[in-house]
C-alpha cells in the first residue's frame, strides 16, 4: 500500500478526531458511544453490549420465574396458616360446646347446621340446633315408670320416714329402741 501524502491541517485534525475517539472511549461516555456506533452500524460486532444484552435477558428470565415460585410459596403459606387458624378455631368451638353437654354426634349435627346456614358462631350454632332438635334431658328412673316408689317423698302423717330422710342415726336410735322394748314386752307389729 502505498503512502499517501496528507496536508497538515488535515492531519492534525484526524489527530484530534482520535483524541476525542479516545476520550470518549474511557469512562462514562464508554457505553453510550458503543451503543451510538452500534445505531449506525446494527451488524457490528460489540461484545461488550452483546454479552450485556444477553445477560440482561437471561436475568430478566430469571427475576420472572423467581417471581412466580415467591407467588406460589406465599400462596402456600397463606393456606397453611388459614387451615392452621381454621383447625384451632373449630377446636376450641367444639370444645366449648362440649363443655356445655354436647356429644360427639351432636358436634357433627351442629357443624353440618352451621355450613347448611352459614353461622360462624359455634354457640349461636348450637343454640340454633337446639332450638330445632332439643337435645335429650336425663330421665329420672323414679319418674319415668309411673311416678316412681316414693322412697324420697314421705307421706304427710309419716314422722318415721320424715325423720330418716332429715337424721339417718336419730331414726336408727329410735328404730332400736322400740325393737328392744318389743322384745322385752314380748309384742311385735
Amino acid at each position: 500500500m502505498a503512502i499517501q501524502e496528507v496536508e497538515e491541517s488535515e492531519l492534525a485534525q484526524l489527530r484530534d478526531a482520535k483524541a476525542l475517539l479516545d476520550k470518549l472511549a474511557t469512562g462514562k461516555t464508554r457505553k453510550s458511544l458503543f451503543t451510538l456506533v452500534k445505531e449506525v452500524n446494527p451488524a457490528l460486532s460489540i461484545p461488550e453490549l452483546d454479552t450485556e444484552a444477553a445477560v440482561s435477558g437471561q436475568i430478566g428470565e430469571l427475576k420472572a420465574l423467581l417471581s412466580e415460585k415467591v407467588s406460589a410459596l406465599e400462596e402456600k403459606l397463606s393456606a397453611k396458616e388459614s387451615d392452621e387458624e381454621f383447625k384451632t378455631w373449630r377446636s376450641k368451638g367444639r370444645s366449648a360446646l362440649q363443655k356445655d353437654g354436647w356429644d360427639v354426634d351432636d358436634l357433627e349435627k351442629i357443624e353440618g347446621l352451621m355450613q347448611e346456614e352459614g353461622i360462624t358462631n359455634w354457640a349461636a350454632a348450637g343454640a340454633l340446633y337446639e332450638k330445632r332438635a332439643p337435645k335429650a334431658s336425663p330421665l329420672d328412673p323414679a319418674e319415668s315408670y309411673g311416678g316412681g316408689w316414693g322412697f324420697n317423698r314421705p307421706a304427710a302423717d309419716d314422722v318415721d320416714h320424715e325423720l330418716l330422710l332429715k337424721n339417718p342415726k336419730a331414726f336408727s336410735d329410735k328404730m332400736v329402741k322400740q325393737f328392744l322394748q318389743e322384745q322385752r314386752t314380748g309384742k311385735r307389729g
